[in-house]
């Protein structure tokens, strides 16, 4: 395996110990390394960290299985495996970015070190990303759970006019 330079924010910090020791095994040839703080706050975390185009892609795609698969299942499934869906699509989103997070993060360092694109030292964290995450994530799930309540109500409405008029519910 190739032998990488460390990305410049570990050269030049003495408190990302963490980030030198992880970059030292990925350089190592180890993809898999730990860090809670992208387990936990994974989309805030990736935004923290400047990768903007990731934390994008991946609040995307959390929306799409809340809202696309979630309406899927209410739609036809009767609702039943939606909560399960949601845990378990979840847990792994959560498990992939506490181990990959570090791989990543090391990627995204050494494509900017090599576009000579280097933030850290004009501006240590964007406050405004930052803002933009909390503020964004919390307004798509939003959005999700409102289709989804309304899913919910027009099962409910079609399971009422079943019951008043089966045979012209059927019909339409």
């Amino acid at each position: 395996m190739a032998s990488y330079p460390n990305p410049p924010s570990v050269d030049k910090e003495e408190n990302n110990r963490f980030y030198e020791c992880a970059f030292n095994k990925i350089v190592g040839g180890k993809i898999f390394t730990w860090n809670w703080a992208a387990f936990f706050f994974t989309v805030c975390w990736m935004l923290y960290r400047k990768m903007y185009l990731l934390a994008f892609l991946i609040s995307l795609l959390r929306v799409g299985v809340f809202i696309g698969i979630g309406t899927w299942i209410n739609d036809f499934q009767g609702g039943s495996f939606l909560g399960i869906l949601f845990l378990v699509s979840y847990i792994v989103d959560w498990l992939a970015s506490g181990m990959l997070s570090n791989y990543l993060y090391y990627k995204d360092l050494q494509r900017k070190a090599r576009l000579d694109y280097n933030l850290i030292h004009k501006k240590p964290t964007d406050g405004f990303a930052l803002f933009l995450g909390i503020v964004f994530i919390p307004f798509a799930y939003l959005y999700g759970f409102g289709i989804w309540l309304h899913s919910r109500w027009k099962i409910a409405t079609l399971k009422k006019q079943m019951a008043v008029n089966p045979a012209e519910s059927v019909m339409k």
